[in-house]
């Protein structure tokens, strides 16, 4: 059983995924999202609302995102200082941007490394210990073009 604890914690902890406007959960059900993180989770202050994909809770002013369009090159099995990045990237003319991908996501855009996609999503801004700030994109739809 401390093992299971652990290794939540780990998957927890190790998502990082710290925005200026985010805050970690208090209390968090035990089940795993499609995301790989909780499903259900309280937030410390009231002007917070928890958010599934990203496994934070993000500030209700921060809840009106624009949905965009991006066209480059996916990049999976990524690594970064300090596990700061979701594993898949993709690069613009406008910058790289990590992909918030869920679980089964993830396992199908393997086959597109390397490739022109276009990315459909909610843009955000991650921060976290050695990359102070980086922008993401929490998918909603990817094509291969």
């Amino acid at each position: 059983m401390n093992i299971v604890k652990f290794a939540l914690l780990f998957l927890f902890v190790s998502q990082n995924a710290f925005s200026l406007r985010h805050q970690h959960p208090k209390i968090c059900t035990r089940d795993i999202n499609p995301w790989g993180h909780p499903s259900k989770c309280s937030c410390p202050e009231q002007n917070y609302r928890y958010n599934q994909r990203i496994g934070l809770c993000v500030h209700k002013d921060d809840q009106n995102e624009k949905q965009v369009s991006l066209v480059g090159v996916l990049r999976t099995h990524v690594m970064a200082i300090g596990g700061e990045t979701s594993g898949t990237t993709l690069t613009t003319d406008s910058g790289t941007f990590d992909l918030i991908l869920s679980r089964k996501e993830r396992k199908s855009v393997k086959a597109l490394d390397g490739k022109n996609v276009s990315v459909t999503g909610y843009v955000t801004t991650l921060t976290g210990v050695e990359i102070k700030e980086r922008k993401a994109i929490i998918v909603m739809d990817i094509k291969d073009l």
